[in-house]
């Protein structure tokens, strides 16, 4: 399954897409997050803009801290 979202990910891309957001991140462990994203910035240029949104009160167990080498994390 990881695959096959790298292979739609750089399929959008290369229809225009420049970025994308992925919503409730922390909910995605990082290694499939990794699988994900890191073959996408390895195969096509532009490198797309990724936005992750987590949020992070400084009470949960996964922090932005944890996904943040990925993409860009909000400020939440």
């Amino acid at each position: 399954m990881r695959d096959r979202l790298a292979a739609y990910l750089r399929d959008l891309v290369s229809l225009g897409v420049r970025g994308f957001r992925i919503d409730a991140a922390k909910h995605i462990h990082t290694n499939d997050l990794a699988a994900i994203l890191d073959p996408l910035h390895a195969s096509v240029e532009p490198d797309p803009y990724i936005y992750q949104e987590v949020i992070d009160p400084g009470t949960e167990a996964v922090r932005k801290a944890n996904i943040t080498r990925m993409a860009t994390v909000d400020r939440v």
